[in-house]
């Protein structure tokens, strides 16, 4: 490896002279060192490859002009406006939280009494916000009809 450091370090200049023109030092390792050998073949296939893209183009006449013309703001009346349009595009996303809500809930362990207080007092709904087991349909279709005590 140590041969093949100055070949390595000269590879770039090596490789942007024709075969002919190469010097005799590197010619000589080049001869017995077929991984330089590959190195240097593609060092010059990269550079090929690099100045073929380097070839600017030519956009068309009246590229600008489009270009601008797709940029100018479509103005919309007020009265064509349609201000829900945008909202009703978040109502899969609600309808997807509230699935995911209610998969959590039912799949979450509810917390065990902690017998600070009794819970045998309370109403159906603080039975549902503060009680220990999970409700029951009695309890929700109470809370409903309660109106919310």
């Amino acid at each position: 490896m140590t041969a093949c450091k100055p070949i390595l370090d000269a590879l770039p200049d090596l490789a942007a002279r024709a075969s002919g023109d190469i010097p005799d030092w590197a010619a000589a390792h080049l001869a017995g060192c077929a991984a330089c050998t590959k190195r240097l073949q593609a060092e010059r296939l990269t550079a090929g490859l690099l100045q073929s893209v380097a070839v600017p183009i030519d956009p068309p006449d009246d590229f600008a002009m489009r270009i601008a013309a797709r940029l100018r703001p479509r103005i919309v009346p007020l009265a064509e406006a349609d201000p829900w349009r945008s909202a009703w595009k978040l109502v899969p996303a609600f309808g997807a939280l509230v699935l995911a809500l209610f998969i959590v809930y039912q799949t979450s362990a509810m917390p065990e009494p902690t017998g600070l207080f009794p819970t045998d007092s309370l109403t159906a709904g603080e039975h549902l916000a503060l009680g220990a087991a999970p409700p029951t349909m009695d309890d929700v279709l109470s809370v409903i009809l309660e109106g919310g005590r």
